[in-house]
């Protein structure tokens, strides 16, 4: 009897099996961007893998346009024979232009829904057009434009400068009261591969400007503790490091150090609602000096204590720049929201104090090796 339950129960489940979808017959997205149209919507462009052994190309290119992100991917469907599928999506790009006037929360939306696309998809602004960015013919060895753009961000991402910019991470600060997005900004020249030029800065869902990769650096050494930081390079005067009989020696004014931060220790402190004391004690290696210099105990001292001042200038420079600019990647706001007695803070009520507050800093970097470098 029991046989026979198996044997029925095995027939019934042969008509619940999932649709068996030939490689060949799916439109594989790898990465897929918005940009504005002209006059009113959105234009979609994905780049999909291509499993046709007869076809030269390993990708094709599909563009739509419609009134929603919906419209133009239904739009999309239609222009080609393959299941269109984003479970592979690696990156999705926006327009800086569509960034600044309409704001992503609209289009975001609509990709949250898309169950197929993993919430560890890279998040980028395209400089000038996504379509341009996607159709780009240079990309080293890889399959496609979409795996390029997520192998690079991964190396970025661990080794230097940027912080974790996928989907979700960005809806989660999107939703959060006192903090805003940054998101890299790809450009594109053709007969390049398209490469990684700053970062976007928003606030809520918009983009108001920009910052450089090296000031991105300080949003990264605050978010993540232990990991790559990228390199940073700074002008010294020599007459700084070395004594005057010493300097009869050298032809030079300035040194150029490579300093390369390897761990990060760093907090934001409420001093009061109007006051805050950012710190950061850096730690990492001498990489490489302009100038031969024999290196002492006495000499990293004065390197430690001008790379401080220099980077002190650098990021006093750059929170002068986001408080006008009315963005706050740092997330002072959610470090005041934090406590008890400001857990009630608005939105609306922090970009209105955020520009006047009072930001201390202070960076405190530790030589950990060093040699005599050319």
């Amino acid at each position: 009897m029991k046989i026979f339950l198996l044997v029925f129960s095995l027939f019934f489940l042969t008509s619940c099996t999932l649709p068996n979808r030939q490689l060949e017959k799916q439109g594989i997205m790898t990465v897929s961007g918005f940009d504005l149209k002209d006059g009113e919507g959105v234009i979609l462009t994905a780049s999909f893998l291509q499993f046709d052994p007869h076809k030269q190309k390993s990708y094709y290119v599909i563009s739509a346009e419609g009134i929603t992100s919906k419209d133009a991917r239904q739009e999309m469907e239609k222009k080609t024979s393959h299941h269109v599928s984003s479970g592979q999506l690696r990156a999705i790009l926006f327009q800086k232009k569509l960034a600044e006037e309409q704001g992503l929360m609209y289009l975001l939306d609509t990709v949250q829904r898309d169950s197929n696309i993993g919430s560890l998809v890279h998040v980028l602004i395209a400089e000038d057009s996504a379509e341009n960015i996607i159709n780009a013919s240079e990309f080293e060895d890889a399959q496609d434009v979409g795996t390029y753009i997520y192998r690079m961000m991964e190396k970025m991402r661990i080794d230097e400068s940027l912080t974790n910019t996928n989907l979700h991470d960005f809806m989660s600060i999107l939703y959060e009261v006192g903090i805003d997005p940054a998101v890299p900004v790809i450009k594109y020249k053709e007969g390049d591969p398209p490469f990684i030029d700053k970062t976007a800065v928003f606030r809520k869902d918009k983009v108001v400007g920009t910052i450089s990769l090296d000031e991105t650096m300080y949003i990264k050494y605050l978010r993540v503790s232990h990991d790559g930081y990228g390199m940073k390079t700074i002008a010294i005067p020599i007459e700084k490091i070395v004594d005057k009989e010493e300097m009869k020696k050298y032809n030079h004014d300035t040194i150029r150090v490579s300093f390369l931060p390897s761990d990060s220790f760093s907090k934001i402190e409420v001093l009061d609602k109007h006051h805050f004391l950012l710190e950061f004690d850096i730690k990492g290696n001498i990489y490489e000096i302009s100038v031969e210099i024999p290196l002492d105990a006495k000499k990293i001292k004065k390197l430690e204590k001008e790379i401080n001042k220099a980077m002190e200038k650098e990021l006093n420079e750059l929170l002068a720049k986001l408080q006008k600019l009315g963005s706050d990647p740092f997330g002072f706001g959610r470090k005041l929201k934090s406590k008890r007695e400001y857990a009630n803070l608005t939105e609306k009520e922090w970009y209105k104090m955020y520009p006047k507050i009072r930001i201390d800093t202070d960076i405190n970097v530790t030589i950990k090796q060093y040699g005599t470098v050319d």
